[in-house]
């Protein structure tokens, strides 16, 4: 029974090693030019909101992010996405058919962040093994 405990432990281990392993692999990213990665969790969130809304094939609006009142105030979140903007993560163009409203993409420096991730998470995964 004693070795079952083991070999769980060891398991466990594993998979702390390889989340681990991506932290600090995450490093990485300000080498490579990703130097504004002091983006607070707010910032964070409408960015994956930004790149989960392209996956899906949808490009959201700034007042549909603004609109998130579960991650913050208007004004606040309004702040933030000029952050991104600022930090040269997302693109805000004006949509032509209708002058009102601002639609936003990820800038090409945005893709290659989530470009980063992807490949720092599958090498993290496959424990150490280095993705090139």
């Amino acid at each position: 029974m004693r070795s079952i405990g083991k070999s769980t432990e060891i398991v466990k281990n594993s998979n702390q090693y390889s989340y681990l392993h991506f932290i600090n692999l995450l490093s990485k990213l300000e080498i490579k030019g990703f130097q504004n990665l002091f983006m607070d969790a707010t910032e964070k969130s409408l960015l994956d909101y930004v790149a989960l809304s392209e996956y899906q094939k949808h490009r959201p609006l700034v007042g549909e992010l603004i609109a998130l009142s579960q991650i913050g105030s208007p004004a606040m979140l309004h702040g933030r996405i000029k952050n991104l903007e600022r930090y040269g993560f997302i693109v805000i163009a004006i949509d032509k058919g209708d002058q009102r409203k601002k639609m936003i993409s990820l800038s090409k420096k945005g893709k290659d962040y989530y470009q980063m991730l992807s490949k720092y998470l599958l090498e993290a995964a496959s424990e150490g093994k280095e993705v090139r």
